[in-house]
């Protein structure tokens, strides 16, 4: 999160023969990095953005459980069991525990 805009990168691996060239077993394109950027804006929901949006929601210090829930259910029909509405119960009160260190450590070195 706190990116300038969203954006969404593909890194994979060329075979350069640096010697003698030799036949590798296996599959050379197993190996790729996707490198996803997120604002703290969620986009709306659209194509190109639903990833973002979906990873936005998710992370976002500004919507409550329940919007992260709907968003889950209702624009990407995720069927909502009890797991993950616990998982994404945790991870709101991670985001608020962190918030609230943050700012007790700020009052401390004040």
């Amino acid at each position: 999160m706190n990116m300038d805009c969203n954006s969404l990168s593909h890194i994979h691996l060329t075979k350069d023969e640096m010697l003698s060239p030799h036949d590798w077993k296996g599959n050379m394109d197993l190996l790729n990095i996707v490198l996803v950027g997120i604002t703290n804006d969620i986009p709306d929901h659209e194509g190109k953005y639903e990833m973002h949006r979906l990873i936005g929601a998710l992370l976002s210090s500004e919507l409550k459980e329940q919007e992260k829930l709907d968003i889950i259910e209702h624009e990407y029909n995720i069927p909502i069991s009890n797991e993950l509405r616990e998982n994404v119960r945790i991870m709101c009160n991670l985001s608020i525990g962190i918030e609230e260190k943050a700012t007790e450590k700020s009052s401390r070195d004040q």
